[in-house]
Formats: C-alpha cells, sequence, structure tokens
C-alpha cells in the first residue's frame, strides 16, 4: 500500500487527525466560506477517506463549531496580545483589546462571520461556547480593570463599560463586513476608525 492509499489512522495519530479536520476546514472557510465546506471536501483536501471525518465529527455543523471555537482562541490571543502592547494604563489596554477585535474581523472576514453567526452560537457546542466566553472575559477584565483603577466597582457599571465597548466594536465589524463603511476599504483604515471609535469608551468610563 503507497502513502496515497495508506489509511487515515497510518497518517494521523493520537488526535492529530481531528486537528488536521478543523486546519482544513478552516483554510476552506478563509478561501470560499462556510458555504463551501463539507465533510466530503475536507477529506478530499486531506487525502483521506470520505468516512475518516466522521469518526471524529457527526456532521457539517459540528466541524464548523470546532473551527469557530479555533477562531474565538485565536481572537482571544489577539486582545490579549494588544492589550500586553498597549500603553499600560487601563483605559489604554481596554481601548487595544476593542481594536485588536475589529483588526482580527477585519483580517479574518469569513472566520469571524462563522463565529458570530447566531446558528452556531445558539448550538450544543460547549467547545465553542467555551472559547466564545473566554474571548468575551479579555474585554470584561480589562474593563474591570479600567474601573478598578479609579475606584470603581460597581458590576452595573462594568456591565455598562463591557456592552458599550463590545457593541462599538462588532458592531463597527459588521458594518465593515457588510460593506456599509464608504471611505474606510481596507484593514488598515478600518484599524485607524477603530482607534477613534474606540476613545468613545473612555467618555463611558468618565461618565458617572
Amino acid at each position: 500500500m503507497n502513502s496515497a492509499q495508506s489509511k487515515p489512522k497510518d497518517r494521523y495519530h493520537h488526535g492529530a487527525l481531528r486537528e488536521a479536520l478543523v486546519s482544513a476546514s478552516r483554510s476552506i472557510v478563509v478561501e470560499s466560506g462556510a458555504g463551501a465546506l463539507s465533510l466530503r471536501a475536507v477529506a478530499r483536501r486531506l487525502g483521506v477517506s470520505h468516512a475518516a471525518p466522521g469518526h471524529h465529527f457527526p456532521d457539517k455543523r459540528a466541524l464548523l463549531a470546532a473551527v469557530a471555537a479555533q477562531g474565538f482562541h485565536d481572537l482571544e490571543q489577539a486582545m490579549t496580545r494588544a492589550a500586553n502592547e498597549s500603553e499600560p494604563d487601563p483605559l489604554s489596554r481596554l481601548r487595544a483589546t476593542g481594536v485588536a477585535y475589529v483588526r482580527f474581523a477585519a483580517d479574518n472576514p469569513e472566520l469571524f462571520r462563522l463565529m458570530v453567526g447566531r446558528e452556531l452560537l445558539t448550538g450544543d457546542s460547549d467547545e465553542l461556547r467555551s472559547a466564545a466566553e473566554a474571548a468575551f472575559q479579555v474585554l470584561v477584565r480589562e474593563a474591570r480593570a479600567t474601573l478598578s483603577a479609579r475606584g470603581e466597582s460597581s458590576e452595573e457599571r462594568l456591565k455598562l463599560v463591557t456592552t458599550t465597548a463590545w457593541s462599538l466594536v462588532h458592531g463597527l465589524s459588521m458594518l465593515w463586513l457588510d460593506g456599509r463603511l464608504r471611505g474606510t476599504r481596507t484593514p488598515d483604515a478600518l484599524e485607524a476608525l477603530a482607534r477613534q471609535v474606540t476613545e468613545l469608551v473612555g467618555t463611558i468610563v468618565e461618565a458617572r
């Protein structure tokens, strides 16, 4: 049996097939959108049998959920890295996480659409829900630190600041992805706009 005919288990060991399926599926989503993905398509890309993906994912939706979860992990890392690389004051860190959110959406449009789609987020994937919550908690953490630096500990205020920041950056991201921001055509231009928009978060923080 040559390498082209070898069984998936001969080429992928100890969970490596699942990882390869998610990675290949992500590539398909990035290249052509979620609609182009199928279990057969990803099997063909990896050169494994059509039945192989079914050992890890019962259907396309489960595979898409795993791809979206990976996307949220990457978003969490991008937001955390942006906060750590920003000016050290808490408000700058908070703004930086928001800018990173928008930049991630701009750099990964098809993946981002998949990640925030209602159908998947309201599904039964614990992995996806956990990854999405972890990414959101980066924003919550920085908002809490910003308020704490001002001597505030109200959960109501935390909710207001967090919701405002999230609404601003998510709304801006979706407007750009939908082609609704005239004159803002590139990811760099969008990032510059995001830096301006996130200044509004400071207004909410300073309001009593």
